[in-house]
């Protein structure tokens, strides 16, 4: 069995604290894991994820895009982007979105087809 590098322990707890309820301690932890690493993309789907729930519609759209940053071949961060902009009439930035998660997915449908085709 691996063990769990720090920093994934602090997003586990961070996690269980919004669980429990204390959303706002799961914030503030997110939070400062960020402040370790700026790149780990599930403390920032989930401040997407739990902005999102408090209204903060701005703050939840940035750590979305932030996700597709950091991985811009991840169709579900662009899916996500896309859901979070349309809920919140950004409907251009949501078209942009869904478009570029629409792509990813053919690129791996055809991929998947290519590697079959040549077994």
């Amino acid at each position: 069995m691996t063990e769990l590098e720090p920093i994934d322990i602090l997003y586990d707890e961070a996690i269980a604290r919004h669980r429990s309820g204390d959303t706002d301690a799961a914030i503030e932890m997110l939070r400062q894991l960020l402040s370790q690493n700026p790149n780990y993309s599930l403390a920032h789907n989930a401040l997407g994820v739990l902005y999102s729930r408090q209204g903060k519609v701005d703050q939840a759209i940035e750590h979305a895009k932030r996700v597709c940053e950091i991985d811009p071949d991840d169709t579900f961060g662009f899916t996500i982007l896309s859901t979070l902009c349309i809920k919140n009439g950004r409907r251009e930035e949501a078209e942009e979105a869904l478009m570029k998660a629409s792509q990813l997915r053919h690129a791996a449908w055809l991929k998947s087809m290519k590697e079959g085709a040549s077994e």
